[in-house]
């Protein structure tokens, strides 16, 4: 569903402007959740990446959602140091 979500929005607006709509970047996010949830944590940070850099664009950096979507970022660079960690140790 969110597939076929974003892509009717980028067909309606452009895909170089999806990053400037809020219900599409919502899109993006419920992806990241998605790929997270999934454990594809390097699929799922670049969904939270893109998401945030669109609300830093529009809302700010001190905008409580680009607050939340920093800190599930720095959550997930956790995850992903401790994954590639482990690598080491086999």
């Amino acid at each position: 569903m969110y597939e076929r979500a974003l892509q009717g929005m980028e067909k309606v607006l452009d895909p170089t402007r999806v990053a400037g709509h809020i219900p599409a970047l919502t899109t993006i996010e419920n992806f990241g959740d998605l790929f997270k949830s999934q454990g594809k944590l390097s699929d799922a940070k670049r969904m939270y990446s893109k998401v945030h850099s669109g609300f830093i664009t529009l809302l700010g950096p001190s905008n409580h959602d680009c607050q939340r979507l920093e800190h599930n970022l720095q959550s997930l660079e956790a995850e992903l140091g401790k994954d590639s960690s482990l690598l080491f140790l086999s």
